[in-house]
């Protein structure tokens, strides 16, 4: 793995390029249709069986803990566009307490609740009411008598696709984004490598969630996460894919140009059999993103242009609602960072770096670097993917009409471009 960062140059090679002949079996090929794909599916459902919660897209509710047991404490985490205040979690038996506020500010707006399940086993519908008792948001927590049995790795692939990536999703990825790289009081703001973070509990709230102690420090078998800049991204969205059972997919391109982006002729996603071979989930996991996706993937494969409909990134608007955490910024001479936090201090992001440390940046003209003239670089967010006829399926740019769009390629200046940037801080900043 090469640990060495290129200069930067406007059609030079960036930080994390890498050449490694035969490393890996891609799926080469025509990408499977998508046009049938929607940016806004609807949310799982289990309103067949009735003593169970049917969800809701927004506000959504996710059980943060895979098992719980009779009497155990667990997570319930709430995320919406709109401001979650005045909102309460409760069952039917008792009140649930509020344990962090991962995004305070939004949109999206999250909050983690915590509660103890019953001692006897079954479904506990954990419910999210307003001030008027109307339910707003619901979500089954299952309590089961049996000792929790992690689960093993598939048969084939890295690990099996449960859901699609939708709007819930994209918010619980945002607050899992902001929690994980919150400023605390003096505590460290920045990591070397990439899964010292993750094996925080106070910070990573997936935390050990498969059961296999995979974030544990003393665990013989965890969790490997080595990151630059290019490598970041991805890292942590295949992390949060992965315990969430969301489908992920990266292609393998050219370093291309800040003119014309890179070619990427090759991709391959969690379905691939390469990693077979490894019984262990986390062996497989880890193999997964270190053998392949952190020799492929560079800063250069960020650099798609718009019309790319089979890219990994999508350019986004410029507005306070869709630069979330989460999302990164392509800087085109060859560096990237993703966006953790926006509070009354400014916008935040992270970056790795070649000595695969990672660090916490504040926007500024000198991290977040704008090229006039270029259309592969900006703010940008991670195209959902559906499985569809068992192929991981980008959703095509007219089903991201929400975020989707150009207008940070249409600025006249550098000069604009930042005064655009000025007023959404101050706007933030309240």
């Amino acid at each position: 793995m090469a640990l060495f960062c290129a200069a930067g140059s406007l059609l030079g090679s960036g930080c994390s390029a890498r050449d490694r002949p035969g490393a890996s079996s891609f799926a080469e090929g025509p990408e499977p249709p998508s046009a049938s794909l929607e940016a806004r599916p609807p949310a799982e459902s289990t309103s067949t069986r009735p003593h169970l919660c049917s969800q809701t897209a927004d506000p959504f509710m996710v059980v943060l803990e895979q098992s719980v047991a009779p009497g155990s404490r667990f997570r319930v985490l709430a995320v919406s566009e709109s401001s979650l205040g005045g909102l309460s979690a409760s069952t039917a038996k008792a009140g649930l307490s509020v344990l962090h506020r991962p995004l305070h500010s939004g949109p999206p707006f999250a909050v983690v609740y915590q509660g103890r399940a019953p001692r006897d086993p079954g479904p506990l519908p954990v419910r999210l009411v307003d001030r008027r008792g109307r339910q707003r948001a619901c979500v089954t927590v299952t309590v089961s008598s049996m000792a929790p049995t992690p689960r093993p790795a598939p048969v084939t692939g890295v690990w099996r696709i449960r859901r699609g990536w939708h709007d819930g999703w994209e918010r619980v990825f945002s607050a899992w984004i902001a929690h994980l790289f919150r400023p605390l009081a003096g505590q460290p703001s920045g990591w070397r490598p990439l899964h010292r973070v993750l094996r925080l509990p106070r910070r990573n709230l997936l935390h050990d969630r498969l059961g296999h102690r995979e974030d544990d420090y003393t665990s013989r078998v965890k969790v490997q996460a080595w990151a630059d800049c290019g490598d970041t991204p991805y890292q942590l969205r295949a992390y949060f894919a992965w315990k969430m059972g969301l489908p992920f997919r990266y292609r393998r391109c050219s370093r291309g140009n800040s003119i014309r982006g890179p070619r990427c002729p090759v991709r391959r996603d969690n379905t691939t059999a390469e990693f077979d071979r490894l019984a262990n989930p986390v062996r497989r996991f880890n193999a997964f993103i270190r053998q392949g996706l952190a020799w492929w993937v560079h800063s250069g494969t960020l650099r798609t242009l718009p019309e790319d409909e089979g890219s990994d990134f999508y350019p986004i608007r410029l507005a306070r609602g869709s630069i979330r955490p989460g999302t990164v910024f392509v800087d085109v001479s060859g560096h990237a960072l993703v966006v953790t936090q926006w509070d009354h201090r400014g916008l935040f992001a992270i970056d790795g770096h070649p000595d695969m440390s990672v660090t916490r940046r504040r926007f500024s003209e000198k991290h977040f670097r704008y090229f006039r003239g270029t259309r592969t670089g900006g703010f940008k967010a991670f195209r959902p993917l559906k499985l569809v006829g068992g192929h991981v399926v980008p959703v095509p740019n007219s089903a991201l009409r929400r975020f989707f769009s150009v207008e940070q390629y249409r600025f006249a200046s550098r000069a604009e471009f930042y005064r655009r940037m000025r007023l959404l801080l101050a706007t933030s900043a309240g």
